[in-house]
C-alpha cells in the first residue's frame, strides 16, 4: 500500500509540475504580448502626443503677447499636460520592460533612492510645493531600479494628491519590528 500512495504521489507530482510548468509558458508568452502592445500603444500615442506639445508652443512662442491671460493659461495646461502623457508613455515603457531585465539585489540605503526620487517629482511638479520629510529609513536588500520606480510612483502620488492642501506635508519613515 505504501508503494501504491508513493506512485501516486510521484504522479500527481509530476502532473503537478507539468501544470506549472505549462502556465509559465503561458505567462512568458502573456508578457511578451503586454510588452510588444504597450511598445505599439507608446508609439502610436507619441506621435500625435508631439504634436499637439509643438503647436501649443508654437502659439505660445508666435502669438503670447496678442493672446488674452486666459488663453495663454490653456495653453500652459496643454503644454503641461501633453508633457504628463508623455511621462506617462515613458512609464509605460519602462514597466513593459521590467520583465525583461534580471533583478539585481544588493544593499541598500533608501534615503538616497528617496532623495532622487524626491528631486525628479518635484522638479516635474508644477504648482505649489509641498514639505517632504525623510526620517530613519533601515538599510533594504533589492533592485535600485526597480525601487527607484517604486519610490517615484509614491511620492508623485502623494503630491499629486496634497495638491489641494495648503501646507501639504508628506512624511517618509520606517522601521524594522521584531528583529
Amino acid at each position: 500500500r505504501e508503494r501504491t500512495g508513493r506512485k501516486k504521489l510521484a504522479g500527481e507530482l509530476r502532473q503537478s509540475r507539468q501544470h506549472l510548468k505549462n502556465k509559465m509558458r503561458a505567462l512568458e508568452v502573456a508578457n511578451r504580448e503586454l510588452e510588444s502592445f504597450s511598445y505599439s500603444v507608446s508609439h502610436d500615442l507619441r506621435s500625435p502626443l508631439r504634436a499637439v506639445g509643438s503647436y501649443a508652443q508654437m502659439l505660445e512662442e508666435d502669438f503670447a503677447a496678442q493672446l488674452p491671460d486666459e488663453a495663454r493659461r490653456y495653453i500652459t495646461v496643454i503644454r503641461s499636460g501633453a508633457q504628463k502623457m508623455e511621462r506617462l508613455i515613458a512609464d509605460l515603457l519602462a514597466f513593459a520592460g521590467l520583465g525583461r531585465a534580471p533583478v539585481r539585489l544588493e544593499q541598500l540605503d533608501p534615503r538616497y533612492g528617496v532623495a532622487r526620487a524626491r528631486q525628479e517629482v518635484l522638479q516635474a511638479h508644477e504648482g505649489r510645493q509641498p514639505e517632504i520629510v525623510v526620517h530613519d529609513l533601515p538599510m533594504a536588500q533589492g533592485d535600485a531600479a526597480l525601487l527607484h520606480h517604486v519610490w517615484v510612483n509614491l511620492l508623485d502620488n502623494a503630491v499629486k494628491y496634497s495638491g489641494k492642501v495648503a501646507a501639504a506635508r508628506i512624511e517618509i519613515g520606517g522601521r524594522i519590528d521584531g528583529a
